[in-house]
């Protein structure tokens, strides 16, 4: 069921990457050694990963089995994906690709990269990873990967409602801060 897939990319993805993320915070006023320290940073992104590529694909593939596109390894596959949904909706895809790219580009790629890098411990100079090790990155890092998810789960709902029934985000000044609601709907020129 397809609630089921998005509670469990919430559950077993972003919570537990949250909770990671929460003892990263907590470290900066810890004294601790560096390997557990650098652990932290791993267990978060490895967790955060997991959330994106495992969990939230399935959702994805869910509603719009063509979606799995957008979390290929190679751009050649991407772009090869995106051309396939385009036939089918293109429309939604020439509206879309910009933003996809651009979080393949800005996120997507060096988390999957670091997170190979840790499973498979190739020649790379580990130098090349530490700014992954930043409190700073961690955080932009989640904020970049739970909206992200949450914008593709919600375009693609978006798409199973009956005519006249759109999703809306929510400005931020709009939001309610004891209901921090992201999306409204809007029927028929009614808003929700």
């Amino acid at each position: 069921m397809l609630k089921d897939a998005i509670l469990i990319v919430s559950m077993e993805g972003l919570m537990p990457a949250f909770e990671h993320l929460k003892k990263i915070r907590a470290s900066v006023s810890q004294q601790m050694p560096e390997l557990n320290r650098r652990q932290l940073f791993e267990d978060f992104e490895g967790r955060l990963w997991h959330a994106y590529k495992d969990l939230a694909q399935k959702a994805a593939k869910r509603m719009e089995p063509e979606m799995g596109f957008l979390f290929h390894r190679q751009d050649a596959q991407f772009e090869a994906g995106l051309l396939v949904w385009a036939k089918k909706r293109p429309t939604h895809a020439q509206a879309l690709a910009p933003y996809f790219r651009k979080q393949r580009s800005e996120w997507q790629e060096g988390l999957r990269e670091f997170r190979n890098y840790l499973e498979h411990k190739d020649d790379r100079d580990p130098k090349a990873f530490a700014g992954r090790y930043d409190p700073m990155h961690s955080e932009k890092l989640f904020d970049s990967v739970w909206r992200a998810i949450g914008d593709i789960l919600a375009f693609l709902v978006s798409q199973h409602f009956p005519p006249g029934t759109l999703l809306q985000e929510i400005p931020p000044e709009e939001r309610n801060p004891q209901w921090p609601r992201r999306f409204r709907f809007q029927v028929k020129g009614i808003t929700y």
